[in-house]
């Protein structure tokens, strides 16, 4: 279970992403073509609160987060995606989760929800105590990408960009990425979220071509009042490991709205998404999920180079958010991680965490780990927790 204290820090790295786990649990057809759709889901969560030694660095997080077993909602999970609220309370969301088999809604949650605080670790579920994003009807689920929270008087919004996902015996990696979709909720200051609606962003696409908006999202932290969010996306190239990287940009109330968008040309910011330019190519590019945020006047993506199975965490910058972009070929990070090991341990899924355990020039991300085998983590699951690095970034004086 992940303990966070926060305050700003900056920068990102990646590593490799390897098969994820999800391909080992039970398949479902691929769902036909549909338009998207607002999902109606109960007005609030469950929360279950436990206490926890809060950690006050990175290494004690990641011995927090490798061995300690404290809370029977979380035994483990991928992604590690997280913002700290207005409250002080950070705001932690994963994908794949494991919790004990008697907790309420099962063993097993398509996507998880904790909400840290100074020495308190709640869970937040579904309203049946299952994920807190529900499958759609038609048993498509969604794996948390990238987040966006705005603070107001009474609370913060929250925007939750995901992907969903079909588990699926005819494809070799055993599901099927759709599309992007958006989550919006709402939580009090103190309190427990509500989840008022999910929309899927676009029609259902299994082409691996299609680019995975909201992949990551940022915004300028040096102004006092942000006008624009950033949305970037990726997308996969026949015969090329790495993913290419797209962006584009969008008012507060319009991110749930791709036609209301405006997407980086190369040139200028306009209206035609099919006009977007790659700021990343996909030669040596991107993973399908990474981290863009901006810190020191520059803007940095964190990603393992090559893509989801490459093994080498790579750093690049640009002076603004649509670019140019540059790859560091600095030592920037020692960490290298191999996406798929001989006894099937897996490491996968590098975000970077740019407001948490301060230090300019660098930052602290998080890598996943799993197994090819879904009965080993079931034994173990402290093998499916994320680990903490602190990674330097390329800043010049």
């Amino acid at each position: 279970m992940l303990g966070f204290t926060n305050r700003r820090g900056s920068g990102a790295t990646a590593v490799s992403l390897g098969l994820p786990v999800v391909a080992l649990l039970a398949c479902a057809p691929v769902a036909p073509p549909t338009t998207g759709v607002a999902i109606q889901s109960p007005p609030t969560l469950i929360e279950d609160c436990r206490e926890y030694p809060a950690p006050r660095n990175v290494d004690q997080l990641d011995e927090v987060s490798r061995t300690y077993l404290g809370h029977p909602g979380f035994l483990g999970g991928d992604g590690a995606i997280d913002a700290v609220l207005g409250d002080g309370r950070r705001l932690v969301v994963f994908g794949d989760t494991l919790r004990q088999a008697s907790y309420p809604g099962g063993g097993f949650a398509r996507n998880s929800m904790m909400i840290l605080g100074a020495d308190t670790a709640c869970v937040i579920s579904g309203v049946s105590g299952g994920a807190v994003i529900p499958d759609r009807e038609d048993g498509i689920g969604y794996w948390p990408m990238s987040i966006e929270v705005r603070a107001n008087e009474k609370g913060d919004d929250v925007v939750l960009m995901s992907q969903r996902m079909a588990t699926t015996a005819t494809d070799d990696l055993g599901f099927v990425i759709l599309g992007s979709s958006i989550v919006r909720m709402r939580i009090p200051h103190g309190g427990v979220p509500s989840l008022p609606r999910v929309v899927d962003l676009g029609p259902d696409d299994p082409s691996r071509e299609v680019i995975l908006w909201g992949a990551a999202i940022g915004h300028e932290q040096r102004q006092s009042s942000v006008e624009w969010h950033y949305i970037y996306g990726t997308a996969a190239v026949p015969g090329v490991f790495g993913r290419s990287l797209r962006v584009a940009r969008s008012r507060w109330a319009n991110l749930s709205e791709p036609g209301a968008w405006q997407y980086w040309d190369g040139a200028e910011w306009q209206s035609d998404p099919d006009r977007a330019q790659e700021v990343i190519p996909a030669e040596g590019g991107v993973a399908q999920v990474l981290s863009v945020f901006e810190q020191s006047d520059r803007w940095f993506a964190v990603s393992t180079r090559d893509g989801d199975l490459g093994d080498e965490v790579a750093v690049w910058s640009a002076p603004t958010p649509n670019g140019p972009f540059t790859a560091d070929t600095a030592d920037t990070a020692s960490l290298t991680l191999a996406a798929e090991r001989f006894d099937g341990a897996l490491t996968y899924l590098v975000l970077a965490h740019p407001d948490l355990f301060d230090q300019p020039g660098s930052v602290v991300i998080s890598y996943s780990r799993g197994a090819t085998d879904w009965d080993t983590l079931v034994a173990e699951p402290l093998l499916y927790r994320p680990g903490f690095e602190r990674i330097d970034l390329p800043i010049s004086e």
